[in-house]
């Protein structure tokens, strides 16, 4: 290793001073691409949803990204707002911290689609040639949804890097992401069929293919799978009308074919993946997909971390698909996330509209909460009224109020969440919000019926959902709904409804993406399983079955079963008939013949449906036994369905929808006809250990009513009312739900109030009340939380009324952005150049960076950000009170440029105050931005700030020469509201230990191309050959700042590319063997070692911040080399920081 006095002669002999003239480093070869394992990194994955999310029983939606100003309105009330737990898409509600301050966790959305350039302008500038899917012609893919928007890739490395960037930002402000439209490579929101054959897509399949050991010699012959494909006569034929290719007769994924294509042809759309190159390709578009969400969300988790957010959530919208498991993929991401998300339209269009042969909309919700899998809430959007012309209407403007009832009560019976649309609801049916505030109440009021926690289905027969056999039976979406498995998933799922056969859903999963799940111990819970024409079984999922079975249980299988395995491979036998040749086993099989159901998505026709449905669910009922629910008189509540529940607080509920509702909108929108059921006796058979000592009837909107219960044969037998849409039975012991549910709420109270912060004087004292009185103790801990945001409401509005309007003692107070001068603080306008009259005012910016496509191509900033690189302001965003902004803070000035602002002053030391504030709801840069420099000397660091938020910040300076010469702005803009200039005599910024232990001599490597934008992580450049023993001799010294923050610059995007890597070395003497503090920031991704052991790992988060990582390093005696690997993103400048405390010399 080179001795310490020998690198300062180096670093001396060639040293730069930092700035913008800094030259360019040399460039040197091309980095190494090194692709990780897919299927290695995506079976090992586990997701760690966040403690907060157990309890979320009411979520609110906040509109979306942004827009204009809300405040007051419905969410005001203390009465509405006190009912949510949680918001989504959170948008303008967080301004000032308004959720905060109330204890309601919130996400802050993500700014790209996962699928689309739907929020990029002009993409082809940056991602024509890497970042845009392409199809068999390897032309752009435009999307189905929106005109003239392209679709994009995520393997092709450059988007997936614009995903990983948007996400990272979210840990810092918020407490979730909420990530829209999560990805499918198979959807029709997404590649689907045409634009998954880009050659990023091919490298990646061929690295899967190594290192799976798969398909030996594919790629040596034919190199892309678009060069097999178009290569294959079986599957493209030139349009040959009269020997067509698979691909030339379906539209989806060959429209160019005209005259030939099929859009019916179900045949060709099932067998495209009996090629075993595609059904490979298949799988590994869903491997590499997930690959990417683990990737990003690792990366959050670990920014979340680092900021003190250890509850962070991670979570997206699954799909609007009106069947939520026609497309696996939305299936399989579950499990990679922490709470489940679906657009859910309801029944009111198959069932109330069209009449169809399913049951999609309840369906749906037992979905979700299969790929819950016990962990996690699941959320559902619910339809929404807007006017005709608005975005994406759902339903008719004047949509009578019970569709919406319906809805509600659909998500409720099913166990998840209706994310409450008030925002909408407000604007366009304000008369609808008693509707749902009605269903928030009876939720919250009963915790312990409507919380994930403690609670699973009560249910004695199991659907199987087949990963496998969707997977490879949805190579072309649009084939789905046709194909035997959806057909018999749907009959059986809507037969099992009608004929009051509570079940659950079981999903096999592909053992190549995610490890056993499904034990035998859990398939005997149920008495029945039905398999719908599940054509695909891996060998263990077989095996369970055969367990199962001779353990006592009983199968009921449609169609097929297992007659391919998971790599759609053909069985000879299949696994029926393996099952049905085995006499221990063979009389436990009850067949229904292939398409006994017929399409899911057809009307009733002369009864043939209706009675299919009723032999199935009978011959259910008889293999069950004694059935869980028993009507009197079951005929005519066929459409009175039911959701049954055990509960970990000795009850169970059971939800009743009703769903005689007809709706025809072509008709009169506004009508629609319900008939409620007549009072109904029932036997409802209970668990061990649960007594049928108290029953009650709940009802949204009505305090809740006491049943007669009598306990017969193991089951309680009760008369209910009425249904008109929803209604609860509850059975269990005295008391039944109500000492949980006040405990649970009760509960929540204290955490919202705990995630405030101290001082919570008097918790305590509600905390005694918890093992007293259930009620007691819920009204004081909902007493207490509002006590307490009262209190930070007061507090933060007086600081922004007194402490942050005060100006006393200064000898300038300057207010930016405005007009008019007001008490003390003088107006600056974005115009007032420096005039030595005045003594104050903007001088002529020398940075000679360039806007980023967050400034300049994402599609808010390009629409309302204005020119980034002048002086701009605007009213502070997103105010949420009903007062006026206050001065300071009514408007900020902006811009993502760097630039100067002199104020002359008298020589000595003084204390400079920045308000530093983001005014841009459209402009994503600015929510890590503010990093300013005094004469030169960096002072401050970027921070976190979110849309509308402000933070007051000071630091020390000595003016010298009568003028004090501030730069505003680094690597992503800057905001300033008010700045105000303090004498001051006390202690300088000198004495901060990040400032004393500032590592200022480096050298560094050659910038290494990365054109395609790899992560950090899978790219190598020359030195990590030896990054223990690096060639400093040959690479560039370089200097951090001399004084002030120890910041590196390396340039603007003139100095380099994104993408580009570059290698920093230091060199760390130590007496002896010891341990030190090593800090670091950086404005976009990099990978520390020492002594070539990699000690931590900063991901691409925006902005340069304090402490980003901060690391305990072990040093032995002598020198020892940091080495810091840095990726340069798309910021202005790039830029680090490396600081050393605890006693090591530099």
């Amino acid at each position: 290793m080179i001795a310490a006095t020998v690198l300062m002669a180096l670093l001396a002999a060639q040293e730069v001073a930092p700035g913008p003239d800094r030259p360019a480093l040399p460039v040197g070869p091309p980095v190494e691409i090194v692709l990780p394992d897919y299927m290695a990194v995506v079976q090992a994955f586990e997701a760690s949803p966040p403690a907060w999310n157990e309890g979320i029983v009411n979520m609110g939606w906040g509109g979306g990204r942004g827009g204009p100003e809300r405040r007051d309105g419905w969410i005001a009330d203390p009465r509405n707002w006190l009912l949510f737990d949680a918001f989504d898409r959170s948008a303008d509600h967080r301004g000032q911290g308004w959720l905060k301050r109330r204890g309601i966790f919130h996400d802050v959305t993500e700014t790209n689609e996962y699928n689309e350039a739907l929020h990029f302008i002009d993409p082809e500038q940056w991602f024509g040639r890497n970042g845009l899917a392409r199809d068999l012609e390897h032309r752009y893919v435009k999307s189905r949804l929106f005109p003239n928007v392209y679709v994009v890739n995520n393997n092709a490395p450059r988007w997936s890097a614009v995903i990983e960037y948007d996400w990272l930002t979210s840990p810092l402000l918020g407490d979730g992401i909420s990530q829209d439209n999560i990805g499918s490579p198979t959807g029709s929101i997404g590649i689907g069929t045409r634009g998954r054959y880009d050659d990023y897509d091919s490298l990646k399949f061929c690295h899967h293919l190594q290192t799976s050991g798969r398909l030996p010699g594919f790629c040596k012959v034919y190199g892309t799978v678009r060069s097999y494909i178009n290569g294959n006569p079986k599957l493209r034929n030139s349009c040959d009308r009269k020997a067509p290719g698979l691909f030339d007769r379906l539209p989806h994924l060959q429209p160019s074919c005209s005259g030939v294509t099929a859009p019916g042809d179900l045949d060709s759309a099932l067998s495209i993946t009996d090629d075993p190159i595609l059904a490979e390709y298949q799988l590994f578009q869903h491997l590499s997909h997930l690959h990417n969400l683990v990737r990003y969300y690792r990366g959050v988790k670990l920014v979340a971390e680092r900021s003190g957010r250890n509850g962070f959530d991670v979570h997206g919208n699954q799909s609007g698909n009106p069947f939520i498991g026609s497309i696996p993929y939305h299936v399989v991401v579950a499990d990679f996330l922490d709470e489940i998300w679906f657009e859910k339209r309801g029944s009111h269009y198959d069932i109330f509209e069209k009449h169809w042969n399913n049951a999609w909309g309840a369906f749906g919700i037992q979905m979700g909460e299969a790929m819950a899998r016990g962990r996690k809430p699941a959320m559902f959007m619910t339809i929404t009224p807007k006017p005709k012309g608005a975005p994406m209407p759902e339903v008719p403007y004047g949509a009578p109020a019970v569709l919406f009832d319906h809805a509600w009560a659909e998500v409720s019976a099913g166990g998840a969440i209706a994310l409450f649309r008030h925002v909408e609801l407000e604007r366009f049916r304000p008369d609808l919000l008693p509707v749902g505030r009605a269903y928030l109440e009876l939720r919250d009021d009963h915790r312990a019926i409507f919380e994930r926690r403690g609670r699973k289905r009560h249910a004695q027969v199991a659907i199987l959902y087949s990963v496998p056999t969707f997977l490879y039976g949805t190579y072309m979406p649009a084939s789905t709904f046709s194909a035997p498995f959806m057909n018999d998933l749907a009959g059986a799922a809507r037969s099992l409804e009608e004929g009051h056969v509570p079940f659950e859903v079981v999903i096999l999963d592909h053992p190549d993406l995610r490890p056993a799940r499904v034990t035998l111990k859990g398939l005997l819970r149920y008495r029945v399983l039905v398999a719908p024409s599940v054509r695909n079984l891996s060998g263990p999922h077989a095996e369970i079955l055969r367990a199962y079975l001779r353990a006592g249980g009983r199968l009921v299988v449609l169609g097929e079963l297992g007659e391919r395995n998971e790599r759609n491979r053909q069985r000879t036998p299949s696994v029926l008939d393996e099952l049905l040749g085995e006499p221990d086993v063979a009389g436990s099989i009850t067949r229904f013949g292939p398409d006994y159901f017929p399409h899911s998505r057809l009307p009733e026709v002369g009864g043939m449906r209706l009675k299919k449905r009723t032999e199935f669910f009978d011959q259910v009922r008889k293999l069950v036994g004694q059935p869980l629910v028993t009507f009197d008189e079951p005929g005519r509540l066929r459409k009175l369905w039911v959701k049954s529940w055990q509960h970990v607080d000795g009850f169970v509920s059971a939800h009743f929808v009703n769903y005689d509702i007809t709706y025809d909108p072509k008709t009169d929108p506004a009508l629609a006809t319900l008939t409620p059921t007549a009072p109904s006796r029932l036997a409802l058979k209970l668990p061990p250990g649960v007594p049928a000592e108290e029953a009650a009837w709940l009802v949204p909107g009505a305090p809740p009513k006491a049943l007669e219960v009598q306990a017969i044969q193991g089951a309680g037998v009760v008369t209910i009312p009425a249904v008109q849409v929803y209604g609860v039975l509850v059975i269990g012991p005295r008391g039944l739900d109500r000492k949980p549910s006040h405990l649970r709420r009760g509960d929540r109270y204290l955490l919202r109030a705990r995630t405030l912060g101290e001082p919570l004087d008097g918790i305590a004292d509600v905390e005694a009340k918890r093992d007293t009185n259930a009620a007691a103790y819920d009204r004081a801990a909902r007493d207490f939380l509002l006590r307490v945001t009262q209190a930070r409401e007061r507090v933060f509005r007086e600081r922004i009324l007194r402490e942050l309007s005060d100006a006393s003692g200064a000898v300038l107070a300057l207010d930016f952005g405005s007009d008019s001068t007001l008490g003390d603080w003088k107006a600056v306008s974005d115009d007032q150049m420096y005039d030595p009259r005045r003594g104050y005012g903007w001088l002529p910016s020398r940075d000679r960076s360039l806007p980023t496509p967050e400034e300049s191509h994402y599609r808010l900033a390009r629409k309302w950000g204005g020119d980034p690189d002048v002086v701009q302001s605007s009213p502070l965003p997103h105010w949420p009170f009903p007062i006026g902004r206050p001065r300071p803070v009514a408007r900020v000035a902006f811009s993502g440029r760097a630039h100067r602002f002199r104020i002359d002053l008298t020589d000595g030391p003084y204390r400079v105050r920045l308000i530093r504030a983001n005014g841009s709801w459209s402009n994503t840069n600015f929510r890590v931005s503010g990093m300013t420099f005094a004469n030169g000397r960096p002072v401050l660091f970027d921070v976190p700030l979110d849309e509308g938020d402000w933070i007051d910040r000071s630091f020390m300076t000595t003016v010298q020469r009568g003028s004090l010469e501030l730069t505003f702005g680094g690597p992503t803009g800057w905001g300033v509201a008010g700045l105000a200039v303090y004498p001051e005599s006390g202690e300088s910024d000198e004495l901060d230990p990040l400032i004393i232990g500032g590592i200022r001599s480096w050298r560094a490597s050659p910038r290494y191309p990365n054109p395609d934008w790899y992560p950090i992580e899978q790219v190598r450049g020359d030195p990590e050959t030896d990054l223990a023993h690096p060639p400093l001799e040959s690479w560039t010294a370089l200097l951090a700042a001399p004084k002030g923050l120890p910041l590196v610059d390396l340039g603007t995007a003139q100095d380099g590319e994104v993408g580009d890597v570059v290698y920093v070395a230091a060199v760390l003497p130590s007496p002896g063997p010891t341990t030190v503090r090593l800090s670091l920031g950086a404005s976009s991704s990099a990978v520390a070692y020492v002594n070539g052991v990699e000690v931590t790992y900063l991901p691409n988060v925006k902005g340069v911040m304090r402490d980003e990582a901060v690391v305990d390093v072990a040093l032995k005696a002598g020198d020892n080399l940091l080495v810091i690997k840095l990726q340069r993103f798309w910021e202005r400048r790039w830029m680090f920081y490396a600081s050393v405390q605890g006693g090591a010399v530099h």
